[in-house]
């Protein structure tokens, strides 16, 4: 029953920490607030690769699959 209960708690924990770290990389509040344009098109186009893979595919992208687009796709933006 402990941990029947516990699932929730720690998906809402994740889910929380992934909204923080969206909204913290993607939004500035150094005097109002400011756009970071490289974050947020790292962020809507992981979104829709996941989504757009679940759609095609039927299946969910796999984590370790997200990580490696989000590493090539932060080197292709923040190098140039």
């Amino acid at each position: 029953a402990i941990l029947r209960g516990l699932k929730p708690c720690v998906i809402g924990i994740v889910l929380a920490t992934g909204v923080y770290m969206v909204i913290t990389n993607c939004f500035s509040s150094a005097g109002g607030i400011a756009v970071n344009v490289r974050s947020a098109a790292i962020t809507l186009i992981l979104f829709g690769s996941m989504v757009g893979y679940k759609r095609f595919r039927k299946k969910k992208l796999s984590p370790i699959m997200l990580i490696v687009i989000s590493a090539i796709l932060g080197i292709g933006i923040y190098a140039v």
